[in-house]
């Protein structure tokens, strides 16, 4: 085997095995959120929630919107675009509390507030103090600390075996083996309408 192809094969398995470790553990496994069997998405970086049957999240000051498991690096973590509305449908103004993860606290005295904290589980848990009923929310989670993104895997895979697929005919094309290209009808009309117009001068 050519020694190229040898080396792109063997990087393309530590290639992988760099991708399914750096991806990391990534669910929400519990929360008001959860527990009122809301429409929870976690694409990426952005979690969603969608009340249904209008069972909202009730206006509390210190409990748990939603409990993340997730690789984050503590120092960089934190909640960005918060987006939430009440049980009316208004949007509200909440911001994030950076003070609770970087002084070791559990709860925020800010009024309609989210915040992050590590529990027991070794879980994160989104903190919330709302004066009003949650209803649909929206987040981003800044940093995971992971070395890859999720939801791409089918166009990871796809360029890996496109990589192959195009070094093999080129070590192929190198040793002077024959290639056979199918024609494609229309450059073999344009050839034959270029060598026309040369005959006849036009």
């Amino acid at each position: 085997m050519n020694n190229r192809i040898f080396l792109f094969v063997a990087g393309f398995f530590i290639i992988c095995l760099f991708f399914w470790w750096g991806r990391g553990p990534k669910s929400i496994t519990g929360g008001e959120a959860h527990k009122k069997q809301y429409e929870l998405t976690f694409f990426q970086k952005t979690v969603s929630g969608i009340p249904k049957n209008n069972n909202f999240i009730p206006a509390d000051t210190n409990n748990t919107l939603v409990e993340l498991n997730i690789n984050g690096n503590p120092s960089k973590l934190e909640l960005e675009n918060l987006i939430i509305f009440d049980s009316s449908g208004n949007e509200m103004e909440f911001i994030y509390d950076k003070d609770v993860l970087k002084n070791g606290l559990e709860f925020s005295e800010n009024t309609n507030s989210l915040w992050l904290f590590k529990n027991n589980s070794d879980h994160w848990k989104v903190g919330y103090n709302s004066e009003s009923d949650i209803g649909k929310f929206n987040f981003d989670v800044k940093d995971f600390g992971w070395i890859f993104v999720h939801g791409k895997d089918v166009i990871f895979l796809a360029i890996i075996v496109s990589s192959l697929i195009l070094l093999y005919f080129i070590q192929k094309a190198g040793y002077g083996e024959k290639i056979y290209l199918r024609p494609i009808a229309g450059l073999k009309a344009i050839e034959e309408a270029v060598g026309r117009a040369t005959e006849m001068g036009k």
